[in-house]
């Protein structure tokens, strides 16, 4: 494995380049809703229920890898996006999309 390879590669996933610009729109338009967190958790216990009493028999672990690589990406998208909308220290706020329009 390289050493900087991304994540979704070490995940055995398909990494695809995206341009920076375009990353950093919709970053910035990206809204996670924290109205969901309940529904999420009950369906994750569902899951991991499901998991443990072996009902998707030999299959398990892939479901289980899927169900934490998405929950992993999820929280590193809330991340990335919250990071996007700071404005670096000394930078001046550059408006948005909408703002523009």
């Amino acid at each position: 494995m390289e050493k900087n390879q991304p994540i979704l590669s070490c995940a055995g996933r398909e990494s695809v380049s995206i341009d920076t610009v375009l990353l950093q729109q919709l970053l910035e338009n990206f809204t996670p809703s924290l109205i969901g967190v309940k529904q999420r958790a009950r369906q994750l216990e569902t899951d991991m229920y499901m998991i443990g009493n072996g009902e998707y028999g030999d299959n398990s672990l892939n479901v289980f890898k899927d169900i934490i690589t998405s929950e992993f990406l999820f929280i590193q998208l809330m991340e990335a996006s919250r990071l996007a909308r700071q404005v670096p220290a000394g930078c001046e706020e550059v408006p948005s999309v909408e703002d523009v329009l």
